[in-house]
């Protein structure tokens, strides 16, 4: 029998004081939501704090996010470097994953997404690094279209349908797509 992402979760044993912060946080979390129209703000009400961590962070401590407000984390487990047809692992993935499995912090994996290799490949990798750590929230997709050139928009996005659909084939679920916002 399946549990849903809740039960999952609230099954696990847990270290002492961190239950019913991780029971409003997982609430917030599975609450109903009401659509929004296009453009619209989303209500203050309807505002989650999730972070997004990688290398780049250096180490992160799940605890304090969690106790600051933050729902949960995406985290980068892959990438394809922009210069370099190859994949690679971010360098923190394994230590971030294994911190928040430990405390149960729901987290996400993201696939930071180039150019260089088919979407199919770039997602192979992703689900082939990820298996057994893909955490409670939906994989993801990370597209910055600021690093690519104009000529090769049209095969960037075809790239990333491609690899959204390996995907979703594979872990047969919907997977989100992220559009960074730089680091300049």
């Amino acid at each position: 029998m399946a549990l849903s992402p809740r039960a999952s979760l609230e099954a696990r044993p847990m270290r002492a004081g961190k239950l019913p912060l991780l029971n409003r946080t997982l609430s917030r979390l599975l609450a109903p939501r009401s659509p929004l129209g296009y453009g619209q703000p989303i209500p203050p009400e309807d505002r989650i704090l999730v972070t997004d961590v990688s290398k780049w962070n250096g180490n992160n401590d799940f605890t304090q996010m969690l106790e600051a407000g933050a729902m949960g984390t995406m985290m980068r487990a892959s990438l394809c470097w922009l210069n370099n047809p190859q994949c690679a692992t971010d360098d923190k993935f394994a230590q971030n994953s294994q911190a928040a499995s430990a405390l149960q912090y729901p987290f996400g994996c993201y696939h930071f997404l180039s150019d260089q290799l088919p979407g199919a490949t770039q997602a192979a990798y992703f689900l082939n690094v990820t298996n057994g750590t893909r955490g409670q929230l939906p994989a993801c997709v990370d597209v910055e279209l600021q690093y690519v050139s104009a000529a090769k928009v049209r095969a960037f996005v075809e790239t990333a349908a491609a690899t959204l659909g390996y995907l979703s084939e594979h872990l047969h679920k919907r997977v989100l797509l992220g559009q960074g916002v730089g680091h300049d």
